[in-house]
């Protein structure tokens, strides 16, 4: 930047100087955003907090102390334009201050933390504050010019019409809370960049470009603390980098009259921002961006590429053509049609392109009436078991939800009812049909279904490891558990055991998994359900589906139960769920149905899996509590199926296990390394989200550095209590492979393998709290013994 020289701008205080400490601000602020790393955590309360808290402080107060300073300091008249600046740090570092306690507040508490509207309107209610207090400046000039306004407008569509082309929109409520954030961070922008004129009306009028430079410098370097204090990581630092360049469009809109009148101009700053910042706050979603492996979809990266492209772009236009944009400005109907025109290409690319509208807003209606079949395990015969609770199930389910269906019917509110959890998932209605429907005599509690915003279909996406070459014999897992033991000495493989996965999918054509997939021949009737997309055949665009599986019955030694069968659903797309698409999946594996099929009439319990392989987490942010999933794996159990999940990656910290770990009915499974020593990140107990304190988890198994299938034919090594539950299924496998009478009796299954598993080789200290006959906290009863465990279901010594 030139230096700027009037009689308020000693020569002494070059932009040399003030350019590092502005660059410093900037890069400070983006490390600060990206570092908001998500939890969700209850137990996690006082560590976040507190570093919430020094992350913010040690921001706002470097930004506010040295420019207080400044301010108060600089009282010559040679130095009003520099005192404006720093009074405009200033500005930005209180709300820094008052931004990241909110902040701090919203990330310690439990999900979803305060109202998501509380944040905006704190930012909100700060920029009115600054306008009240000096309202001489800021309302010293009312005179609008609506010409002016749409022209700010316009130049805020095109600048962000990146995000209407590669984003999408989410429901109704999501576009309110983007409405609300616009204003809030609009208002604000607008405010701080007019405050660096505020001691200085001579510099903007004699050197109209270099004080617009000035200005949008000043605020480029404070719009990452803006976009830090909402705390989602990803959002944060895309959002941060078009607010940066669109800041250059502002300074120009800033000086453009003539004479430069920065007191009226800065409401004409607030209504481009408006629009810059409406689309990219309507167009993405913060949450996501921290669920999804790899930050937010490629497309709204895109999307933040043009912003800031057309930021340079338009700023450098506006402020070299500025004469010709002034004599443009004293013709209000050529600058209204071309607002107009520029405002119009917005919608007119988003229907070409077929964009999808709004999304509906939906939820889970958990009936009060849950049925009871703990009657079926008194039934020998394991097929007429199963059919017992699945009959018993939708009998009850259907009869209780008749007239809650008939009222959604004659409204034309769509539904998906479900039977495994007695309940329906509501898609759309009028407003405040959630409310009205919680207050229903039949109706317990109603629980968020959250839905990622659709995206272009994901091509060559997974980059979640480095790829590895095809293992040339077992893998430690499985020579860790003894597996290949269990092969050589018995001969027992899994042959006969159907494993259900369910997570991200499955790539059925991995030559280590296609052999052994009951469509493996092309039908997939009954073998493969994706609620999600509806594919016809088994895929995997996340790859952990595919790895998990492998690891439970792959073949050339990355699997335990090698010959064991599997049928599959997809719960998850981009590695998010709600508890609609688990319950999808859960009913299918139980009850299988054909493509199309219903499930409440076409599920044949006789076809569905063994072992349910869940290879999933359900945490509240995905709308799970800590009960209702659990009702569901009761069936399950009562009806012969052994359902086996991980325990989780919260570790080390007590009290983190949730769904549907925490479900007493599921065998929940922790994750050791090599050496036998429980892993950092495994989850631990006791169970806290329903108040028990039962003892958590049962088991450990390993789960470090796992080598397994990776959609194309390629192979991976992952961490997680995912590989480590899948080991769990296998072993189950083994077992009931080795002595069919086992085939759906839980108790003895899950007696064999607590009595013959060996406490890992780490001494065991249970820092989690007493845990009771023989297990704790850490690593439950110990590690699985594949051979130890398949010799005692034989009967052996």
């Amino acid at each position: 930047m030139a230096q700027i020289r009037s009689p308020n701008s000693p020569a002494r205080l070059t932009p040399v100087i003030i350019a590092p400490i502005l660059f410093g601000i900037c890069l400070a602020g983006m490390l600060w955003g990206s570092s908001n790393l998500p939890t969700t955590s209850k137990q996690l309360f006082g560590t976040v907090l507190v570093a919430d808290l020094v992350r913010a402080g040690v921001y706002g107060m470097a930004l506010l102390i040295p420019a207080t300073l400044a301010v108060a300091r600089l009282r010559g008249e040679n130095y009003q334009l520099w005192r404006g600046a720093a009074l405009a740090l200033v500005a930005g570092g209180g709300h820094t201050l008052l931004g990241g306690l909110v902040l701090a507040l919203n990330r310690a508490l439990p999900w979803p933390g305060l109202p998501p509207a509380v944040p905006p309107l704190i930012s909100l209610l700060y920029a009115v504050v600054i306008i009240i207090v000096g309202r001489r400046w800021f309302l010293g000039d009312l005179s609008i010019r609506p010409q002016a306004v749409l022209f700010a407008l316009s130049l805020g569509g095109l600048a962000s019409a990146g995000w209407a082309i590669g984003g999408a929109l989410g429901t109704p409520a999501d576009f309110i809370l983007a409405l609300l954030e616009a204003l809030a961070n609009s208002l604000l922008s607008a405010v701080l960049i007019a405050l660096v004129f505020h001691y200085d009306q001579q510099t903007p009028t004699r050197h109209p470009v270099r004080a617009g430079l000035l200005s949008a410098v000043v605020l480029a370097s404070l719009a990452p603390s803006l976009m830090a204090v909402r705390g989602w990581s990803s959002q944060s630092v895309i959002l941060s980098i078009a607010a940066i360049f669109s800041s250059f469009i502002a300074g120009a809109l800033l000086v453009m009259d003539d004479p430069v009148a920065p007191r009226r101009a800065w409401r004409t700053v607030f209504a481009f921002f408006f629009m810059a910042m409406l689309l990219p706050f309507a167009f993405s979603s913060g949450p996501e961006g921290e669920w999804i492996p790899g930050g937010l979809p490629p497309a709204v990266s895109q999307a933040a590429l043009f912003s800031l492209l057309a930021g340079i772009a338009l700023g450098a236009v506006l402020f070299g053509g500025r004469a010709f944009f002034g004599r443009i400005q004293q013709r209000p109907v050529v600058l209204s049609a071309l607002s107009a025109a520029g405002l119009a290409l917005i919608p007119i690319l988003f229907v070409i392109l077929g964009r999808p509208g709004f999304q509906p807003q939906t939820f889970f209606v958990v009936m009060a009436a849950q049925a009871d079949t703990r009657f079926a395990q008194a039934i020998p015969d394991l097929n007429a078991r199963r059919l017992a609770v699945y009959e018993a199930l939708t009998a009850q389910a259907r009869a209780s939800q008749a007239n809650l269906r008939a009222d959604l019917e004659a409204r034309g509110v769509p539904y998906t009812a479900y039977y495994l959890v007695n309940g329906l998932e509501v898609k759309g209605g009028p407003l405040g049909l959630r409310s009205e429907l919680a207050r229903r005599s039949d109706v317990a509690r109603i629980l968020d279904t959250p839905y990622l915003r659709p995206q272009p279909p994901l091509t060559n996406s997974l980059r979640l490891a480095e790829q590895r070459t095809k293992p040339a014999g077992p893998s430690w897992g499985v020579t860790y558990l003894k597996a290949d033991q269990v092969w050589a000495q018995w001969r027992v493989t899994g042959a006969g055991i159907i494993i259900g996965a369910m997570g991200s999918g499955v790539d059925w054509t991995h030559p280590d998994i296609h052999a052994q997939y009951l469509g493996s021949a092309g039908n997939h009737n009954y073998t493969w359900f994706d609620p999600w997309e509806g594919t016809t055949a088994p895929v995997d665009t996340n790859g952990i589906g595919t790895h998990t599986l492998g690891t439970a019955l792959g073949a050339n030694g990355i699997g335990v139960a090698k010959d064991a069968r599997w049928i599959a659903c997809r719960s998850l797309a981009r590695d998010l769920g709600n508890i609609a698409y688990y319950l999808d999946c859960m009913q299918f594996l139980f009850a299988p149905f054909p493509r199309g099929g219903d499930p409440w009439t076409a599920g044949d319990s006789a076809r569905g899996a063994h072992i349910l392989e869940a290879a999933w987490l359900c945490p509240t942010m995905e709308g799970c509590d800590a009960i209702t999933l659990s009702g569901a794996i009761e069936h399950l159990q009562d009806a012969g199926q052994m359902v086996v999940t991980g325990a989780g990656n919260d570790g080390p910290v007590c009290g983190t296990i949730g769904s549907p770990g925490l479900a007493e009915a599921a065998l929940t499974v922790g994750a050791i390394d090599a050496s036998g020593t429980v892993a950092a990140s495994s989850s631990r107990g006791p169970i806290t989200q329903d108040n028990s304190g039962r003892t958590k988890p049962d088991l450990v198994a390993p789960g470090v550095n796992i080598l397994s299938s990776l959609p194309d034919a390629r192979y991976a090594a992952f961490n997680g209590t995912s590989m480590a539950a899948a080991h769990v299924a296998g072993v189950v496998a083994l077992l009931w492979s080795a002595n069919p009478a086992l085939i759906g009796n839980i108790e003895r299954t899950r007696q064999i393998l607590n009595e013959t598993a060996r406490h890992s080789l780490t001494p065991v200290s249970d820092p989690c709290g007493p845990g009771s006959q023989g297990q704790n906290n850490l690593d439950g009863h110990g590690v699985v013994d594949a051979l130890a465990a398949v010799q005692m279901a034989l009967g052996k010594p």
